[in-house]
């Protein structure tokens, strides 16, 4: 997804890819199963879900332009499994 999102419900992400290329200004939480992956693409803003729910599964999560150690790309509220 390129450009703001304000998407405030719950956004999952049920196979494949998902990438935030943009800022992601809702509140909206993420759920991302074992068999997804979400994607974010560094821009300066972070990306902020009010939870993030991943599988049980490691390699669900994918970064990319990161250049500065010490901001995140990625500021959930909450960390959760969906254990799918």
């Amino acid at each position: 997804m390129a450009g703001t999102s304000s998407y405030s419900g719950l956004t999952t992400v049920s196979a494949g890819t998902l990438v935030f290329q943009g800022t992601k200004t809702g509140s909206g939480s993420i759920a991302v199963p074992t068999s997804a992956t979400l994607g974010v693409t560094a821009t300066g803003t972070q990306v902020t879900p009010g939870a993030l729910m991943l599988g049980t599964s490691v390699g669900n999560l994918e970064f990319n332009n990161v250049k500065q150690h010490y901001h995140r790309a990625l500021a959930a509220g909450t960390l959760s499994s969906v254990a799918r």
